[in-house]
């Protein structure tokens, strides 16, 4: 079965390792667009051009209006292209399975055409590949390793006020809305970081074995959006994502560092939340906030 598959790449001030993971996608992909949120004349990161492939496109925004709107971009540019699949990539996220591997074992199955699929991820990079893939039904999944079937992104789009943070959370809740299903892998095929692994403040890491240490501005979007979900009734009451908001804070105090710094930033997150305030890119509030 000839299947076609593209994928979207959002890109933000690239290191080495970052493109020889793209172009390692391009060996995997019929077509690969990278989507560049930052700007261009930006010294510290390595330079485009070395992506020298001619199944490889580049979409140069000069802004960080974040990873929503750049797969939307990705979803227009692929939506009269003759491709079946797309998937939505983090630039330094890459597969353990081959991506068309994932796709053809879901048709195998005969398991719903009317779905997405989501890619189980780990950490461990010493993971090697998986053979038995096979899949279980869930209410979401993350955005990195996300296929979209043709028949659904050319109606839906995500919603680009998130910009990173909940946007594959509000993207899948409101698919479901629509009859849509949700699959996953049960078994990792990606690799994905999540954030950076922080030096622990505390003596003894006893919560948890993984902790991410996140900027003031994933702070700020993190609390912003759960208030945004939380309004399109997608989250369960007020009362109980109060109570996840304090044990947030109170592990930030615990974890990380530059504490009182991120507990402002999500003071700031909730204000704009309640006040429904919308900005066109991460610059923007960058700027305004931090």
């Amino acid at each position: 079965m000839k299947i076609r598959l593209a994928s979207v790449v959002t890109c933000y001030k690239p290191k080495k390792t970052d493109i020889k993971k793209i172009t390692t996608l391009s060996e995997h992909f019929n077509y690969v667009l990278v989507v560049c949120n930052y700007d261009q004349n930006f010294k510290g990161s390595y330079n485009l051009d070395l992506l020298n492939k001619k199944n490889i496109f580049i979409i140069k925004n000069n802004k960080n209006y974040g990873v929503a709107k750049a797969m939307n971009q990705g979803m227009d540019f692929f939506s009269d292209k003759n491709v079946d699949w797309i998937c939505f990539m983090d630039q330094d996220s890459s597969f353990i399975s081959k991506p068309k591997e994932i796709i053809l074992k879901f048709g195998e199955l005969n398991l719903p055409k009317n779905s997405i699929i989501g890619a189980k991820y780990t950490i461990d990079k010493k993971l090697k590949k998986r053979v038995d893939i096979s899949f279980i039904e869930k209410d979401k999944t993350i955005i990195s390793g996300m296929f979209v079937p043709k028949s659904i992104f050319q109606k839906h789009r995500l919603d680009d006020q998130y910009f990173i943070d909940f946007c594959d959370h509000e993207f899948c809740k409101r698919l479901k809305k629509n009859g849509i299903r949700i699959f996953t892998t049960k078994e990792p095929v990606l690799f994905h970081n999540l954030g950076i692994r922080c030096d622990l403040n505390f003596p003894l890491n006893i919560f948890s074995k993984y902790y991410s240490d996140y900027s003031n501005i994933r702070h700020f979007l993190m609390a912003r959006n759960r208030i945004f979900l939380q309004e399109k009734s997608y989250l369960r009451n007020k009362f109980v994502n109060l109570k996840k908001e304090l044990k947030k804070i109170v592990k930030i105090i615990i974890f990380e560092k530059n504490a009182k710094s991120k507990i402002r930033s999500r003071l700031l997150g909730i204000y704009s939340g309640w006040k429904r305030i919308h900005y066109e890119s991460l610059d923007e509030i960058k700027n305004k906030y931090f």
